[in-house]
């Protein structure tokens, strides 16, 4: 019986030794391509120097990408707005009448579009209802034959602007965005109001009260230039896979006018913006 089985074990390893130089030698032959690698003892593939897992790295990068993320955003945005006047004309009333102009709160809304031209630059541009204006007062008191008499007026007026910026725009971080801008404003002159009242205190005499209420309708030019600056941030707020992701926005800024808005004499626009709005891409 040993005479049998020991032929028969040496046919069993022989043909096992063979089976295997086989299978290598299949998976090393010419068959297989040069830019596919293989690791036996890992189960590893690389193709092209690229490991699995980088392969799969890009991938969720794409994705990650791909989630909301574009080049360009806009929205909607809307706040507050702080301005006053100033030039030649309005210093020579200021040091004649003893008294400064004070700012106007008025409001602003409109649209707001940014494109980015690289990671970090763009530009930036709107289309946005602007309020701005001045009020005065004044008083003085004098005496006037033996009578005390006061004086004391009040006016206030408010301009609105179709304002169209066109600036720089620069951006830092992923997330949340922090951005700052700046460049030319051009101002379009809608409608203004105004609104006065003058009050005079005789003594032993009943009070004087005059008061006006009316539209600007001349004297103001049609097109107004000012230098805007400002900053703010970008916070997304709703993330949407092959959608625009949806953004919270905070500008602030200040705008310097360059140029007159009266027909006659020197008066200039400038004070400060505040607005909060929602923003679709980026």
């Amino acid at each position: 019986m040993k005479y049998i089985f020991i032929p028969v074990l040496f046919f069993f390893v022989a043909f096992s030794s063979n089976a295997q130089l086989s299978a290598e030698s299949y998976y090393l032959s010419d068959e297989t391509p040069s830019f596919v690698s293989y690791d036996y003892s890992t189960d590893h593939i690389s193709i092209d120097g690229f490991e699995g897992n980088d392969i799969n790295k890009k991938r969720r990068r794409k994705k990650k990408k791909g989630k909301g993320g574009s080049n360009l955003g806009y929205g909607l945005i809307a706040g507050a707005t702080m301005f006053s006047v100033g030039g030649e004309d309005v210093k020579t009333i200021e040091d004649l009448m003893g008294e400064k102009f004070k700012s106007v709160i008025g409001i602003q809304a409109g649209v707001v579009g940014i494109y980015k031209l690289t990671d970090l630059f763009g530009v930036k541009t709107g289309l946005i209802l602007t309020q701005k204006g001045s009020q005065f007062k004044s008083s003085t008191s004098n005496d006037d034959g033996g009578f005390l008499v006061e004086t004391s007026m009040e006016s206030k007026d408010v301009y609105n602007y179709l304002v169209i910026p066109l600036l720089g725009y620069a951006q830092f971080g992923d997330d949340i965005k922090i951005f700052g801008n700046a460049g030319p404003a051009i101002g379009l002159f809608t409608s203004g109001k105004t609104k006065s009242e003058s009050v005079t205190k005789i003594t032993g005499f009943e009070d004087q009260v005059e008061s006006a209420d009316g539209k600007i309708t001349e004297g103001f030019e049609s097109i107004e230039v000012a230098l805007y600056v400002g900053g703010g941030v970008i916070m997304p707020i709703i993330e949407r896979r092959r959608k625009p992701t949806i953004s919270l926005i905070v500008d602030i800024g200040y705008s310097m006018g360059l140029t007159s808005i009266a027909t006659d004499g020197e008066i200039t626009n400038s004070g400060i913006s505040f607005g909060v709005g929602a923003l679709m891409g980026l």
